[in-house]
């Protein structure tokens, strides 16, 4: 939990001072300079990428089935949204289901013509069925966080991979406090 704490307060606090620094460079009349590195890297408003953009994501953990979408209103390389996650019940591989949705804040930490780096932390609510002995049913308040990189195959199109998790805060009741999935995602830009 204290990672995950600690990675939303880092991200924050990156979009806070990207956002402070983007303001100030619009007051004096400047348009916001993009990062340099040894590949040219541009905020999407200069890359032609849409403003909208919907993810499909899809995985498995233990032979369970996960499914996930999220929509995402994107200016200058950062957006609000929301996503929806379920996974399915593997009560013999002690897997058990989840259904989680919210809200989240996406940031693209790097992007190129063909390559995005982005995290999207996020605060929702997760509602899990716990499987062997002693199951129940818990509905969990507290962050999300999905980190991943996508390769743009066509203009409004990309795939690629990420790390998901949710976390609970407030119930003491169950063991572990966070669930991560690995997925495979698609994204549509429009």
């Amino acid at each position: 939990m204290k990672k995950t704490i600690g990675a939303l307060v880092f991200t924050l606090s990156i979009v806070a001072t990207l956002s402070a620094n983007a303001q100030q460079q619009r007051r004096k009349g400047k348009p916001a300079e993009p990062a340099k590195s040894a590949a040219p890297a541009t905020l999407s408003a200069e890359t032609g990428f849409s403003e909208n953009e919907i993810t499909a994501r899809l995985g498995f953990v233990a032979t369970a089935v996960h499914l996930g979408a999220s929509f995402n209103k994107m200016s200058e390389g950062t957006g609000w949204g929301g996503y929806f996650f379920f996974q399915t019940e593997k009560a013999s591989a002690g897997v058990g289901q989840l259904m989680s949705f919210g809200g989240n804040l996406k940031v693209n930490f790097f992007e190129n013509r063909n390559v995005v780096f982005y995290g999207a932390p996020g605060f929702g609510l997760h509602m899990v069925k716990f499987t062997g002995a002693g199951s129940s049913n818990e509905t969990l308040i507290g962050p999300s966080l999905q980190l991943g990189f996508q390769y743009r195959i066509k203009e409004d199109l990309s795939v690629g991979l990420e790390r998901g998790s949710v976390s609970n805060w407030f119930n003491d009741k169950i063991g572990s406090s966070e669930a991560a999935f690995y997925s495979a995602t698609a994204t549509m830009n429009f």
